[in-house]
């Protein structure tokens, strides 16, 4: 599976302070900080559109740009469950509505958050967000909270209670029943996806539902230590290459959200192994830009904006050299291609090498 779409906003994170480890668990939704509050807090906006003008970002941003565009002329998501998924809506419903609300934070124009607010009531009329495959709600949660946290002021009081309505009732409080326990206790990417889909929408509805809140961000600071052992001692991934970028990059959101949000990322980054797997991953690709393959995935490297955020907290640039190979100037077409992921990364820049192959290094400051 490929989270490229939602990893878009992995960079825009780096405007979050690093934080000190805490491994006690003690959330206080009373002093969460306004909304927008969801890895692009409120302010980011200026910084950020700096980096959009870096020639390195330059282009991609513009692709968003284009691609919210062509969205505007298209008819919302419809509810299309294809065998037992409901995945390709909700990823759908993601990627508009996470390129809309970028689209109107950079640029100020109404067209752009009126169509996310469009997109995201139609989400909330659908009958359920398929919670027999529950990765269908994670993602179709982080979603809706995503646009309703960034457009907060943006929505009418009528939009605000039907959107958040449908986060609690189709996302939040489905996930407490028994039936989910397997899953979001598992040792897999699901278990990394489905917490950060239901943090997400808990950081968004806190106000009015703070003990829910409360405890469903307990829950997934918790259980999503259980899949993050497998990283110790050096970083490697059982899952394969491909399941590292789902995986990895929904764990790298969710504790870029704790961050954000609470000032700590309450202890996730010590856990053994992970920091390092940013290392791994640099070796899991060859010379000629192939993946080492092995469990479920196929033998072409794709980029994986996540590093970009492991470089961030290790200072370690070898991470991304070959993501500057793998970096396009434009998104394929129809793609969730990770832009503005990369558009935080202000410490890295374009170089070549010697034989004029793009890398990326640290900008000496």
């Amino acid at each position: 599976m490929n989270a490229k779409g939602i990893v878009l906003v992995v960079v825009i994170s780096f405007f979050a302070p690093l934080s000190g480890a805490d491994n006690k668990v003690s959330i206080d939704i009373g002093k969460l900080p306004p909304h927008p509050r969801i890895l692009l807090c409120k302010g980011a906006e200026k910084a950020l559109k700096k980096q959009a003008k870096l020639p390195v970002w330059n282009g991609l941003y513009e692709s968003i740009l284009q691609a919210c565009d062509t969205m505007l002329g298209l008819p919302v998501n419809e509810r299309v469950v294809v065998g037992r998924r409901l995945l390709a809506t909700s990823r759908e419903n993601l990627r508009r509505i996470l390129f809309l609300g970028f689209a109107y934070r950079m640029t100020g124009e109404k067209r752009y958050s009126d169509r996310a607010e469009a997109e995201m009531l139609k989400a909330a009329s659908f009958s359920d967000w398929n919670p027999s495959h529950f990765l269908d709600v994670a993602e179709m949660t982080a979603a809706l909270a995503i646009g309703y946290d960034w457009l907060y002021p943006k929505l009418s009081e009528t939009s605000r209670r039907t959107i958040r309505t449908a986060i609690l009732e189709k996302g939040l409080k489905p996930s407490f029943g028994k039936e989910h326990d397997a899953i979001l206790n598992a040792p897999t990417n699901w278990n990394q996806v489905c917490h950060c889909g239901m943090a997400y929408g808990a950081l968004a509805v806190a106000e009015t539902e703070p003990d829910l809140a409360r405890r469903t961000i307990e829950r997934a600071v918790e259980k999503v230590r259980i899949p993050m052992r497998h990283y110790a001692p050096d970083g490697a991934y059982p899952e394969g290459y491909a399941y590292w970028e789902y995986g990895t990059s929904f764990n790298v959101l969710l504790i870029s959200a704790m961050e954000n949000a609470f000032g700590t990322d309450f202890g996730l980054c010590d856990a053994p192994g992970f920091l390092e797997s940013g290392k791994f991953m640099l070796h899991m690709v060859t010379p000629q830009l192939r993946s080492f393959c092995y469990s479920d995935c196929s033998a072409d490297a794709g980029l994986l904006p996540a590093l970009f955020w492991f470089y961030r907290k290790t200072g370690d640039a070898s991470i991304l050299c070959n993501q500057g190979r793998l970096l396009p100037q434009k998104p394929p077409a129809g793609s969730a291609a990770p832009v503005a992921v990369r558009l935080g990364a202000g410490s890295v820049a374009r170089q070549t090498d010697r034989a004029g192959n793009p890398i990326l290094e640290r900008r000496r400051r």
